[in-house]
């Protein structure tokens, strides 16, 4: 496996940039700290981008989590919001007042699939991928770039392969617990010099 390299301008500028918002981040604290002391409340602005350093490896506890969610609803439910998101939500049934109907099965599958995105899109801006000839599962990369270049069919097809490598993955955990779990049992009133 290799890293892919950035060239010394593109660290250089990495560099710049993390040190500017350094200084950005320790001012903004200060003054938040002055206004929780002043008694003020101090909210979110829903407006603007909040930039949040993650683990790569964070990823794949999200991913994880979309593909338990997607266990939760059949597949033609999964789809259908699947198919809003991919519109940008312009084709959401509407309630008797006119507004879209609440889903948050929906919400919660484009706040996670959002953030995976996101994840992919600032390690391959910042140099964090790994260009590898190993059989990686990149089953769920391959799922969301489904949305910006597949088809509605290209998308369900790579839902079933993310779906079915989470349900191999489950069964190994599960595989791997109940044999840990046995060993267990047959060790019962055993002594540690007995092992």
């Amino acid at each position: 496996m290799e890293n892919l390299k950035l060239t010394k301008k593109q660290k250089e500028i990495l560099k710049n940039n993390e040190e500017e918002a350094e200084k950005a981040r320790v001012k903004s604290y200060e003054l938040t700290q002055k206004a929780i002391k002043d008694g003020k409340v101090v909210t979110l602005d829903p407006e603007k981008t909040i930039w949040i350093p993650v683990l790569g490896e964070f990823r794949e506890y999200l991913s994880e989590t979309l593909n338990h969610l997607f266990t939760t609803e059949t597949e033609e439910a999964t789809m259908q919001s699947l198919q809003h998101i991919r519109e940008g939500f312009k084709n959401v049934p509407k309630d008797d007042n006119g507004e879209k109907k609440y889903n948050p099965y929906m919400n919660a599958c484009w706040t996670l699939i959002t953030l995976i995105s996101e994840i992919n899109n600032q390690a391959s801006l910042q140099g964090h991928t790994i260009i590898t000839d190993e059989n990686v599962d990149e089953s769920m990369s391959n799922f969301l770039g489904s949305f910006i270049i597949g088809d509605k069919s290209d998308t369900k097809e790579a839902l079933k392969e993310t779906q079915e490598n989470y349900k191999e993955k489950l069964d190994k955990v599960i595989s791997d617990q109940n044999k840990e779990s046995a060993y267990d049992s047959e060790k019962k009133g055993q002594t540690s010099s007995e092992d």
